[in-house]
C-alpha cells in the first residue's frame, strides 16, 4: 500500500464511521484540493457511493482508495450489505482523517 495523500489523522467522534471510495487519478486531485469535505464536483454533488472497510473493490471503479470518516447518520444502504451512499448536496459533509492510497 502506498499512501498518496493524508490529512490530519486523529481520534474520531463516536458518531463518525470510516468509509472507502475507489477513484481515478482525476478524482483524487479533487479530494486533495478540499480535504475537509466531499468535493461538490463529484456526481454534481447529489450522491456519492462508498464501501465499508474491508469490502471488495466494486467493478468499474478507479485504482485509488480514498479513506475517510463521516457521520454515520449520513450513510444510506446501497446495492450490497457492504456498500453505502451519501446523498447530497455532499459539499457540506464534514469529513475527517482523509487518506488516499494506491493498494
Amino acid at each position: 500500500m502506498q499512501i498518496i495523500y493524508e490529512s490530519f489523522m486523529g481520534p474520531l467522534p463516536s458518531s463518525y464511521v470510516e468509509v472507502h471510495r475507489w477513484a481515478s487519478s482525476e478524482e483524487v486531485e479533487q479530494w486533495k484540493s478540499a480535504p475537509t469535505h466531499i468535493p461538490l464536483t463529484l456526481k454534481g454533488g447529489e450522491r456519492v457511493f462508498v464501501t465499508l472497510p474491508g469490502a471488495p473493490k466494486p467493478g468499474g471503479t478507479g485504482p485509488f482508495r480514498i479513506e475517510f470518516a463521516i457521520p454515520s447518520a449520513m450513510l444510506q444502504p446501497a446495492g450490497t450489505p457492504q456498500w453505502r451512499q451519501i446523498f447530497g448536496p455532499v459539499a457540506n459533509a464534514p469529513l475527517l482523517n482523509l487518506r488516499i492510497v494506491r493498494p
